[in-house]
């Protein structure tokens, strides 16, 4: 007996896994023998196996066999998991590999097979931790976005409320009070963008909308936002835009304008004296290409250098001592560089603990024709009278929506559902609807799809708190004509008439 011979005979012996010899004639497969490993698994001896068909000894003899054929056919070793039955009915999982060989003119296939139990049983354990993650983080983003739409529904009273205050009202003092509720309307809305975006982004379901925009404008509206902020903590405001920044680029303002003014919450908020500067700088890589940064700047409390790794961290705060007195969600800058990643872009942010601290954004952009309409005011007026159906189910909301419609000089009539807004276009002609999405008895969407089955194709306009693209895109294929985002202000809800009957 060789060298190579012993060294088979050892492993058959003693190896902890399970060897087989099946024995190839006429086109059926007989076992021939199997190892003592074997032996103590299926509780029978290789000499009384010795001789037995396959099909006669395997419940599930028939893949067997398909394996065996495509080993002889394909004449390669080929390997495979399998399941196999103990005497006391457990079931044990293998990995198995055939080979198929040759003695004396008779065709043998050799398998062995390992347990991989363990393996199975660790895989079980990973499949059942991944199901309850992907179910948590399910329950996670529902309530986000449960939690968007209700904050956004109560927001849409008080801003609907101060902004018809400001178009009817001229006084100082009450001027100066709605600035005040705007302000802190227009944070709680900044809260419930980010974090319903920050649920988008974890789902890789954030799009970037590139349109043609004057990028003065986003830098504009973060100013304008955030200015009377500054202003009031005395803070030194400086904004220097390049000389060479295109009028027009491809890009998404709404983002960026997301990002700047995120950027300069963050640094009013946490600077208490001294300065906040933001600049605007361009740089060519093509005819018609280039890169804009917008870095801004302060002289606030700075970040310790071993913390700054962690900024842009969802949630992250770097301590509540030190936050006390300028506190903040801490996903802000998480949403600023995923946003900024999100646009094949840069986000860079550097800071000494006291000092202050450098947050830079670099996007590329594509330069387009044409000019941009940076200096138009909105219209708050209506070319003609129009009688409006509002379909609204909150009774605060009723009150705004229909005071905004008077406002803007046109007859409005309210129902509280669907199934009402149906009642109501077959009782008197209208010329335009505002449809709320989430109602009791019939929704907005359904109401829509039946009002448009019913032959009626006057302009409907969705009024909804949820702003995720999905309720979008279900709207329009409704058949809506438009869609206004809640909290709902009056030259939105002009300029949205408007465009859907002019």
């Amino acid at each position: 007996m060789d060298i190579e011979q012993l060294f088979f005979r050892g492993m058959w012996q003693n190896t902890k896994d399970t060897m087989f010899m099946i024995l190839v004639k006429d086109d059926d497969f007989f076992i021939h023998s199997i190892n003592p490993m074997l032996e103590s698994v299926v509780g029978v001896s290789s000499d009384q196996l010795k001789g037995t068909r396959v099909v006669d000894f395997l419940p599930n003899h028939e893949t067997q066999l398909k394996r065996y054929r495509a080993c002889l056919r394909e004449n390669r070793t080929i390997y495979y998991e399998e399941e196999g039955i103990a005497p006391d009915g457990t079931i044990h999982y293998f990995h198995t590999m055939l080979v198929p060989t040759e003695h004396e003119g008779q065709q043998y296939l050799l398998g062995s097979s390992r347990n991989i139990d363990d393996i199975k049983e660790a895989e079980n354990i990973l499949a059942h931790a991944k199901e309850e993650a992907e179910s948590a983080n399910r329950a996670k983003n529902l309530f986000l976005a449960n939690m968007s739409h209700e904050l956004r529904t109560p927001l849409n009273g008080i801003v609907g409320t101060a902004s018809l205050l400001r178009a009817k009202s001229q006084e100082p003092e009450l001027l100066e009070h709605l600035d005040l509720i705007e302000r802190s309307a227009a944070a709680m809305e900044r809260l419930t963008a980010d974090i319903l975006d920050l649920s988008k982004i974890e789902n890789n379901r954030l799009d970037i909308d590139l349109a043609p925009c004057n990028l003065r404008e986003p830098v504009r509206d973060s100013i304008l936002l955030l200015q009377q902020q500054a202003e009031d903590k005395q803070l030194i405001c400086n904004w220097e835009i390049d000389d060479n920044l295109p009028e027009q680029v491809l890009t998404d303002a709404a983002r960026i304008r997301q990002i700047l003014t995120n950027l300069l919450s963050n640094a009013i908020k946490f600077t208490d004296n001294g300065k906040v500067e933001m600049a605007v700088q361009y740089e060519t890589r093509s005819p018609d290409s280039g890169t804009v940064t917008f870095t801004v700047s302060d002289s606030g409390i700075g970040i310790p250098k071993d913390k700054l790794d962690n900024i842009g961290v969802p949630f992250y705060q770097i301590s509540p001592e030190r936050n006390r007195g300028h506190e903040g969600s801490g996903i802000g800058l998480s949403v600023c560089k995923s946003l900024t990643e999100l646009m094949e872009g840069r986000f860079h942010i550097e800071s000494k603990n006291g000092i202050g601290t450098r947050a830079s954004v670099c996007l590329p952009v594509s330069i387009v024709d044409g000019k941009t309409g940076l200096d138009q005011t909105p219209q708050l007026n209506i070319p003609q009278e129009l009688t409006i159906l509002v379909a609204e189910d909150n009774p605060a909301n009723q009150i705004i929506i229909k005071r905004m419609v008077q406002f803007l000089e046109a007859k409005v009539d309210l129902v509280k559902n669907g199934l009402e807004a149906l009642e109501a276009i077959q009782a008197k002609p209208y010329d335009l609807i505002l449809m709320d999405i989430n109602m009791p008895e019939m929704d907005g969407i359904t109401a829509t799809q039946k009002i448009r089955a019913d032959g009626y194709t006057l302009p409907i306009i969705a009024l909804t708190a949820a702003v995720i693209e999905e309720e979008r895109r279900a709207c329009f294929d409704a058949g809506m004509n438009g869609f206004i985002a809640k909290p709902v202000r009056l030259e939105t809800l002009s300029s949205a008439i408007r465009e859907a009957l002019f």
